[in-house]
């Protein structure tokens, strides 16, 4: 269905930041802080969606995609101010908010509406707002996340492909798998594996001190080393095998002293 005029002008509104043309469009149709949020419009149901109703302003969360993904958090406090009952935990919303967009200001402006929506966890590949972040490839809102309390072991398949994992598969700085791990990120083989195999040595190396291996764990990720041919990455290997062994050593030492003690 094509767009009225007015709604193709209010939508540009949205997409370029322009607060005051919409205003101008909200008050020319009178609404105001308290009107019900207008959703998309079916042409057949349940086939044919259009973001666009037949008459009045556009859907709102057609509104809000535009202003998202544009990066205009005014536009956005303005929309959400006028709709304080707007669910904005859709998935298309957050995808773009949090994979796509990256802009703290916007998610701020987001956050404010609904602060739950730093632990959204609704998209359909059992990612969350963390996950999505660290595929976004902005480690400044990743680390943002974590500061404001998102879960560095939610999400992914079992907590095997979780925050961390997908830090260290999106190639994020070592400063964020440090801080996920710092934040209570349990710290499985298969991310150490992953890590070499993807020739990250400072990942590598820090999380070999952060893990138990079993003997055949070590050698899967020694051989990986290898087989890159990177003697930098062999080394490093080698060293946090090493500590990881003394580690596990030490560890045990204290548990038979103590053991001892209670007897």
């Amino acid at each position: 269905m094509a767009e009225s005029p007015e709604q193709s002008a209010m939508l540009s509104a949205c997409k370029t930041g322009n607060l005051i043309s919409l205003q101008t469009y909200f008050t020319k149709l009178q609404i105001y802080r308290g009107t019900p949020p207008i959703d998309p419009h079916y042409i057949t149901y349940p086939t044919s969606l259009s973001p666009i109703p037949p008459t009045g302003p556009p859907s709102a969360p057609s509104m809000l995609l535009l202003a998202i993904q544009n990066a205009h958090p005014a536009i956005l406090s303005f929309l959400l101010s006028t709709y304080p009952t707007l669910n904005i935990q859709r998935e298309n919303l957050m995808h773009a908010a949090f994979a796509c967009c990256r802009d703290i200001p916007t998610l701020k402006a987001l956050q404010a509406h609904d602060p739950a929506i730093i632990h959204y966890d609704g998209f359909g590949d059992h990612s969350t707002a963390l996950i999505a972040s660290c595929q976004g490839g902005d480690p400044v809102l990743v680390m943002y996340l974590l500061e404001q309390g998102a879960d560095p072991n939610e999400g992914g398949l079992g907590g095997h492909m979780g925050p961390l994992w997908a830090a260290v598969v999106e190639g994020q700085p070592v400063r964020v798998v440090e801080e996920m791990v710092r934040r209570g990120a349990v710290v499985r083989p298969l991310v150490v594996v992953e890590a070499a195999k993807r020739e990250r040595g400072d990942v590598v190396g820090f999380l070999l001190g952060k893990c138990r291996l079993s003997d055949e764990q070590k050698e899967s990720v020694r051989r990986i080393a290898q087989e890159t041919g990177e003697k930098e990455l062999l080394s490093i290997v080698d060293a946090g095998i090493r500590r990881n062994e003394r580690t596990r050593t030490g560890i045990r030492a204290l548990w038979q002293s103590l053991s001892r003690t209670v007897r």
